[in-house]
């Protein structure tokens, strides 16, 4: 089953998710610590 609806903008953007952002995400949600999204943004824009 084929899924046609998603752009293929959304998908490079999934194929560039690097699992480290994902990890960061769960620790910031967690409330372990709220810079590492600051850390993960900065690495994701260089």
């Amino acid at each position: 089953m084929k899924v046609t609806i998603i752009p293929d903008a959304s998908h490079d953007i999934h194929s560039q998710c690097p699992e480290k952002i994902v990890e960061a995400l769960k620790r910031a949600l967690s409330g372990s610590d709220a810079t590492t999204l600051s850390s993960v943004k900065k690495g994701n824009d260089s």
